[in-house]
């Protein structure tokens, strides 16, 4: 009942990381469920970069990509999906000038 009490090597839990960030806002994603390609809209006019990567559920970085909205046509990146398996994956967007980030859920069908 008390963890003062226990002799020997135990694992009580495991250790776990917590970063606190700002959100970044609304970002689009579409289509989503997505099959070959999909469509990132960033929330800003302002000539900013982004920084957008994409994990897997196991938390490993798929895909990565920088991008300046100065270069962009109405915001918008395009991911091609070609070489990802069927499955949930995460976005991550981050705009390299305030740090602010935002993360959404993308569903890859066939």
């Amino acid at each position: 009942t008390n963890a003062g009490d226990l002799e020997g090597c135990f694992d009580l839990s495991n250790p776990i990381t917590v970063t606190r960030s700002v959100s970044l806002g609304k970002i689009n994603v579409y289509p989503n469920p997505a099959t070959v390609r999909t469509t990132i809209e960033l929330p800003s006019t302002t000539q900013d970069s982004y920084s957008i990567n994409v994990f897997d559920l196991y938390n490993a970085r798929i895909m990565s990509k920088t991008v300046e909205t100065r270069n962009l046509i109405n915001r918008s990146v395009e991911l091609n999906l070609n070489g990802l398996n069927i499955g949930t994956y995460i976005i991550q967007v981050t705009n390299l000038n305030s740090g602010k980030q935002t993360f959404k859920k993308l569903l890859k069908t066939n």
